[in-house]
């Protein structure tokens, strides 16, 4: 399936469930509009490390998504070089380095950044 179709069922999944949230529980807003490839690249330079294609792909298809499920959000670039990045990679921080390697939550550009 290819990125816009996976959108597009989303959307439609978000809606269902909107339907269903009759005591109107949790938010549901849809994606946010494309990023550019300069927003994505001021992105990595503010975080210092590349995202990776597919995670860039993706951007540049809906930059971000709040509430993707319930209270969840995906990062869009705005989100990447403000407070909230911040405050989600201070409490990665607290987890051992290690632990987060061998769980395959760095990759290799995030290894060279911890290291620094």
């Amino acid at each position: 399936m290819d990125r816009d179709s996976e959108i597009s069922a989303m959307v439609s999944a978000k809606r269902l469930l909107r339907d269903a949230d009759r005591e109107a529980l949790w938010r549901h807003d849809g994606p946010r509009s494309p990023a550019t490839e300069q927003a994505v690249r001021q992105a990595e330079e503010a975080i210092g490390f590349p995202l990776g294609n597919e995670y860039s792909s993706s951007l540049m298809k809906a930059d971000g998504w709040p509430a993707i499920l319930q209270e969840i959000d995906l990062f869009g670039c705005p989100d990447l070089t403000g407070a909230a990045f911040s405050t989600a990679s201070a409490d990665l921080g607290y987890l051992e380095h290690h632990a987060a390697e061998a769980a395959g939550l760095l990759n290799t550009d995030m290894k060279e950044a911890h290291r620094r």
